[in-house]
């Protein structure tokens, strides 16, 4: 019994304190990484989005190295470490290409800003607005509130669509009409209704053009400018006054048609 409890006294006192400094050292600094963090992604003196890019990366490389400290107080060599590390990089860096893909796009993402933080844009078959740019993932809000997340990877390298740069964006209406409705009369009620609209802006100018002679109707082509943050707000509100307006002045929208000639054969 005296053997047995001389062992345990020895095993706390040497390999027991070691652990529970391991321990401590781990709980204590990942609770401060993770603070920092987010302070850091709060910071009203950095840009948004390297704010919240920086405490991404900032809180994952600190835990990296507060778990290399912690096995080293294990008594774990530093040599034994790197040689572990070298060895598995390898296998790792092949395992994890699309995370360290990710990661790289997440940089290019941050250095060059095709869109930021706040920003609405349509990427790889997505669009929102623009939630957080992390690590490893930008983070999208939908209109109906649905949350995408989208690795850094394909957002760098897919074509990407910022709808938020310009302060200003056309609206674009195609309108069909009867092909014996008059040109003239129905470009001046459509620029009448953009007139008419105080969201829609004078500078450029609405216009309106008779842009193809389909199969059942007149195709026009309706154009109008807004402030960005405006532009579904003008989009429902001018389809609404068209059909208003149509239905006010005999303008008839045609539905598709076909005509068919029977020719009748005399019997012989």
């Amino acid at each position: 019994m005296q053997k047995i409890l001389d062992t345990l006294y020895e095993f706390i006192t040497t390999a027991g304190v070691r652990l529970l400094g391991a321990i401590l050292v781990v709980v204590i600094g990942f609770v401060l990484s993770g603070k920092i963090a987010k302070k850091i992604r709060k910071s009203k003196k950095m840009d948004p989005t390297v704010a919240s890019f920086f405490s991404s990366f900032f809180e994952f490389s600190v835990k990296a190295i507060i778990l290399i400290i912690a096995i080293s107080m294990l008594g774990v060599e530093m040599t034994s470490i790197v040689a572990i590390l070298a060895s598995a990089g390898v296998a790792v860096g092949l395992a994890l290409q699309g995370s360290l893909a990710n990661i790289a796009g997440g940089i290019l993402l941050v250095i060059f800003k095709p869109y930021v933080v706040g920003d609405y844009i349509k990427v790889a078959g997505e669009e929102g607005t623009v939630a957080d740019i992390s690590l490893f993932y930008t983070v999208l809000k939908k209109p109906d509130n649905i949350t995408v997340c989208l690795p850094n990877g394909v957002a760098s390298n897919a074509s990407l669509q910022n709808l938020s740069t310009e302060g200003k964006r056309r609206v674009d209406f195609t309108v069909n009409v009867a092909y014996a409705s008059d040109f003239d009369r129905v470009n001046k009620i459509l620029i009448a209704i953009a007139a008419n609209h105080e969201l829609v802006l004078d500078d450029p100018a609405p216009v309106c053009y008779l842009s193809a002679f389909s199969d059942s109707s007149l195709t026009l082509s309706f154009r109008v400018w807004t402030k960005t943050e405006n532009y579904w707000t003008v989009f429902f509100d001018i389809n609404e006054a068209i059909d208003k307006a149509f239905r006010m002045a005999g303008v008839e929208i045609p539905f598709p048609q076909l005509d068919v000639h029977v020719n009748e054969k005399t019997p012989k």
